[in-house]
């Protein structure tokens, strides 16, 4: 597998950002929140996961360090994302938006520590078995 992150892993569409706040499930690991939620993957994507990084705008003023945390984010998601993209089953895709919630720039490793320790968090959720959806009138 290649350690990559290009445009095809990214989570851009704004139908899957409002599904994913609607109906994701969320997972705080100071300094980060993920929100994620395992959706039916469309024919002709291979990515088994799509990812989206934030910073606040209210907490980090200057675009120049949200882009910095941003991109600590996505490189420490890029060196561990290898047992979530083996977890994700066949037809399925994880939607996952990585939020960073600290007051401080961060560094490198601070935020890779978070990242490690939240990825088996979503590959134990991403091997649950799905529940049965029932209708609530079966009466």
């Amino acid at each position: 597998m290649r350690y990559t992150l290009g445009a095809a892993v990214r989570l851009k569409r704004e139908k899957d950002l409002n599904a994913l706040f609607l109906s994701g499930k969320a997972h705080s690991c100071f300094p980060l929140r993920a929100v994620f939620r395992l959706a039916d993957r469309p024919e002709g994507e291979v990515a088994p996961v799509r990812i989206c990084v934030s910073a606040p705008k209210k907490k980090f003023k200057r675009a120049h360090d949200r882009n910095r945390i941003k991109r600590l984010l996505r490189e420490a998601w890029r060196v561990q994302k290898q047992p979530v993209y083996e977890a994700v089953p066949d037809g399925r895709q994880l939607h996952l938006m990585l939020i960073f919630s600290g007051k401080q720039l961060p560094q490198l490793p601070e935020i890779a520590a978070s990242v490690e320790k939240l990825v088996p968090v979503l590959v134990r959720w991403a091997q649950m078995p799905e529940e049965p959806k029932t209708l609530e009138n079966d009466a």
